[in-house]
């Protein structure tokens, strides 16, 4: 009917209101993590954006492979997914947006970094680009949440999690 509603409320509309959370905002140690939720209820939110965690200072932080997620990051992002949970706040977040990727761990023998919309475009088109994305999303989607039980996947608090968007642009 053009809205969206919750299973056992059927007929009452059900809007989102959230903000967005970057880079290591999407990492508060537990103190902050519960303030920060307290907050975001009073004033009003109930949904919250993880964006860019998967960044070089983000879950993916050390890992050589940019598949392996760093344990103290992943902590405090469950932890702050768990409180969220608890307050009725769900979450969204994309299974990529600026994860730094080599060129040879998609099968390129080149230096560097892939660019992050190169690699976007490439993982509907070069299937080493698509298995390291694979990869990165079972790896994320599969994590089970110390604090839940539950993996990102099943958990209810992960309400919607984007795939991959191209940013377009304009040729002028």
């Amino acid at each position: 009917g053009g809205h969206f509603e919750f299973e056992g409320r059927p007929g009452v509309h059900q809007r989102f209101y959230g903000v967005n959370l970057c880079f290591s905002a999407s990492f508060p140690d537990q103190a902050l993590a519960d303030e920060l939720v307290t907050r975001l209820v009073r004033l009003g939110y109930n949904t919250v954006r993880i964006h860019h965690y998967e960044s070089w200072d983000g879950v993916v932080k050390g890992s050589k492979d940019r598949l392996t997620f760093n344990e103290e990051w992943t902590k405090r992002l469950d932890y702050l997914l768990y409180r969220a949970m608890e307050k009725g706040i769900y979450v969204t977040t994309d299974l990529f947006t600026i994860r730094p990727v080599r060129w040879r761990d998609v099968g390129i023998d080149r230096d560097g970094i892939v660019p992050m919309q190169v690699y976007k475009n490439l993982i509907g088109v070069h299937a080493p680009a698509f298995e390291n994305w694979k990869t990165f999303s079972r790896n994320l989607l599969a994590h089970v949440n110390p604090y839940t039980g539950m993996s990102y996947l099943k958990d209810p608090v992960v309400a919607v999690v984007e795939l991959n968007r191209s940013e377009e642009r304009s040729c002028r």
